[in-house]
């Protein structure tokens, strides 16, 4: 009939609204499928996106549950619950393992669902991360400004982590003599890799290292190399027992802003995987440490020595 809406009653409205605090009025699923459930939020970055998730769904009058797939509960059965308790929003965490053709055949077309991370490739979903790019370079940019010129990578040798893409390139524009061959490995970082991160450092001896393997302090403490004395080292992600600087990816803020994407699409009815799905980046911050250093080049033996940053640069 050609109404429109006041923006200005609309605006009363909502303020009401959000003056109120709503009640609990349904649940958010949040899904776990690893294979030791307890180890997803073991991961610091992680059990910062469940925080950022489980206040901001509150703050709407949403419960975030956790369901844990397993042999007992299967997605099949999941879904069921599902559907029964009238959860129509899901939450799906970062996956490294997972049954592709389970996860393929789940009735994504009955729920919202958002991804958190880029991890789960059989659920092509909306999704919220972090901007790896833009990580990689703000910490090659940091390091450089500290002095350091051989600065290698360890990570994951597979496309889809984009920290091992952007750091390829970067240094493809580095003269040969910065070069470092970064150490790129089949999965996570062990306790087993122990001999072959030696190897890498005696081959290549990086002035300083850049990883997302939070197993690489307690591997490098057990060569007997100590940061930042003989290494600088710096962390992709935030951990509060690293001892590196680092990239503090807003794991916070990721969980918040993926609760939000579903919320919207709950409401506007937006169901399965998406024709054209988008993808939301968060920006990340650096964190200043000791355990980077200003360094100090001499001239004469072109060596480079740890200062103090109160002596200048």
């Amino acid at each position: 009939m050609g109404y429109q809406p006041n923006s200005a009653a609309v605006a009363m409205s909502q303020f009401k609204q959000d003056s109120l605090t709503p009640p609990i009025q349904a649940s958010l699923a949040w899904i776990n499928a690893w294979a030791k459930p307890e180890q997803l939020r073991q991961v610091p970055e992680f059990d910062r996106c469940w925080t950022g998730a489980e206040q901001t769904a509150g703050q709407f009058g949403y419960r975030l549950e956790e369901f844990v797939v397993n042999d007992t509960l299967s997605m099949p059965r999941l879904a069921s619950i599902l559907r029964a308790r009238g959860v129509n929003g899901i939450i799906i965490p970062p996956h490294y393992e997972f049954d592709t053709a389970a996860w393929s055949a789940f009735p994504w077309e009955d729920f919202s669902v958002v991804r958190i991370f880029r991890s789960m490739t059989a659920v092509p979903a909306h999704t919220v991360a972090r901007d790896q790019t833009s990580n990689v370079n703000l910490a090659l940019q940091n390091a450089r400004k500290r002095g350091y010129q051989r600065i290698g990578f360890i990570g994951i040798n597979s496309l889809a982590h984009s920290a091992t893409g952007t750091y390829l390139q970067a240094s493809a524009n580095l003269p040969p003599a910065n070069r470092v061959r970064p150490l790129l490995l089949k999965s996570a970082l062990d306790f087993g890799d122990q001999d072959k991160v030696e190897a890498w450092l005696e081959r290549e001896k990086p002035d300083a290292v850049l990883t997302d393997q939070t197993r690489l302090s307690p591997i490098l403490a057990k060569a007997g190399i100590r940061v930042p004395d003989d290494l600088g080292l710096v962390a992709l992600s935030f951990d509060n027992d690293s001892t590196s600087a680092c990239i503090d990816q807003r794991g916070v803020e990721i969980g918040r802003t993926a609760i939000l994407e579903l919320l919207t699409l709950i409401r506007i009815h937006e169901q399965g995987i998406p024709a054209i799905a988008k993808e939301i980046l968060i920006k990340s911050a650096w964190v200043e440490d000791d355990f980077l250093p200003f360094l100090k080049c001499s001239a004469a033996s072109e060596t480079l020595a740890v200062i103090d940053p109160a002596d200048g640069v």
